[in-house]
């Protein structure tokens, strides 16, 4: 597992160990986003309120499932340490008390999908709009305590380096949704015919297959791992220490996704033509964030299997020149990105006016992914290190406090309108790359932090029970 000879890193070796983990995890995550793009495209062919509702109930959908995984996301560099020390009652422990989590969250969700009319009649959404979401929504939410344990076993699986399994299930789930949509969508086999909310239902099918596939893997490959043997009971301590890591990864991920939403809001006052060009500028950075998603959770593992080995100083090593390469592919994706600025828009759209604001527009998505990719990989080390509660401070300061307020100067006093908010993401984006790389710099320094952040976690297996 150690890539390294003597007492430097096998550059090669480093590179696949990473690749092998972040080539799956980035097409599971394509996978994921699939699954939402097909309903989408299914809902459109029945009716124009159709695809608004399952576009719009699935938008509601994936704000809540991302703030969720955020919390459940914590799993991950705990189980990743443990697997390193080889200790897997500790990994049970972990597992068992992260299930109590998932369940309160799914069970959360389940009820806001199913009393999220109120929220619809306060923004003044059409009755025949609201009905129809009310409806998406409804169906939703008797997937969603499946889809929380399914990111349970996720975690699981890519904390002990074994994410590809993971990808050819999610892989076979959205292959399924295609005609279990079209089963609901038309009613086959004698049915009543849904129309486009019938995607709701392959929604909560995919989420149950999913569940259900994976926990039959890991019976069948890796039951001697014993991860639901004891400790069921709720334990108050151990429920703190895992909140206390995955809430602030949450709400990273929230603030990520709240900025991106008022930016949205501010400028939906603009013309129609600048608000399409900005549309496609952030549909382009989602898919590079998918990419560099893969990298970050890559990155958390290696550091936290390494950490888990008593291995602070490769731990550093390790996290660092994964940060450097997470760099070198956003130089690459920056290189791309500028290289094709005129025709990648034109996936999008073939109107003249479109064009002419969109193509400038790449020359910022570029720029900013340079910044996010450096931001993500340092970020993804953090996470192995356990370090989360500054991170989301510096998150607030870099879009609260920075991007969205000059964002708005720019863009309602300096008239550069759409630009105004892209040249803000990018400051705010450096920003925060900065400082979580300082944060990380004085972590892999400071010899004395893996033994403070890790002092409880060296005890014997006949004392885990007492531990907790």
């Amino acid at each position: 597992m150690l890539s390294r000879t003597g007492n430097y890193l096998s550059t090669k070796a480093e590179i696949k160990q990473l690749g092998l983990l972040a080539l799956p995890i980035m097409f599971s995550r394509f996978s994921f986003v699939a699954i939402g793009f097909i309903g989408i495209v299914m809902a459109g062919q029945i009716s124009t309120v159709d695809l608004a509702a399952v576009a719009t109930g699935s938008n509601i959908f994936g704000f809540l499932v991302h703030i969720s995984t955020g919390v459940l996301s914590a799993l991950t560099p705990q189980l990743a340490f443990f697997f390193g020390k080889k200790q897997y009652d500790r990994m049970a422990i972990k597992m068992t008390q992260a299930l109590w989590v998932a369940l309160a969250l799914g069970l959360v969700m389940a009820f806001c999908f199913q009393n999220i009319e109120p929220l619809l009649q306060w923004y003044e959404v059409s009755p025949e709009l609201k009905n129809r979401i009310s409806q998406y929504l409804y169906i939703i939410s008797w997937g969603m305590p499946a889809m929380m344990l399914v990111q349970l076993l996720i975690s699981f699986f890519n904390s002990i380096g074994q994410p590809k399994p993971v990808m050819f299930i999610v892989l076979i789930a959205m292959l399924l949704n295609i005609p279990v949509n079209a089963l609901f969508i038309y009613g086959w086999f004698g049915l009543e015919p849904l129309g486009g909310i019938g995607c709701g239902w392959g929604v909560t099918f995919t989420a149950v297959f999913m569940l259900m596939a994976l926990f039959v893997y890991y019976l069948k490959q890796y039951a001697h791992f014993r991860l639901f043997r004891f400790y069921l009971a709720v334990r108050i301590n151990q429920l703190k220490q895992f909140l206390k890591l995955g809430l602030p990864i949450s709400g990273q991920i929230f603030a990520e996704l709240s900025i991106m939403t008022a930016i949205s809001l501010s400028i939906a006052h603009l013309d129609p033509t600048l608000i399409a060009a900005h549309q496609i500028a952030i549909n382009v950075s989602e898919f590079l964030l998918t990419v560099l998603f893969g990298i970050s959770i890559a990155i958390t593992i290696r550091t936290g299997q390494t950490l888990g080995q008593k291995e602070p100083q490769l731990a550093a090593r390790r996290s660092w020149f994964a940060v450097k390469l997470a760099a070198l592919i956003g130089f690459v994706f920056m290189a791309v990105v500028l290289l094709f600025s005129q025709k990648i828009p034109m996936l999008y759209s073939n109107d003249a006016a479109i064009l002419e604001v969109a193509s400038p527009l790449m020359f910022f998505v570029a720029i900013l992914h340079f910044f996010a990719a450096l931001k993500v990989g340092v970020v993804g080390a953090l996470k192995g290190y356990h370090d989360t509660a500054l991170t989301v401070l510096i998150y607030i300061i870099g879009y609260f406090c920075l991007v969205f307020p000059l964002g708005s100067y720019f863009s309602t006093f300096k008239g550069q309108a759409v630009q105004g908010f892209w040249y803000a993401l990018i400051l705010g984006t450096a920003l925060i790359a900065l400082l979580v790389s300082l944060r990380l710099r004085y972590i892999t320094e400071n010899k004395s932090f893996f033994r403070k952040q890790f002092k409880n976690a060296g005890e014997k297996k006949d004392s885990v029970a007492s531990s907790i």
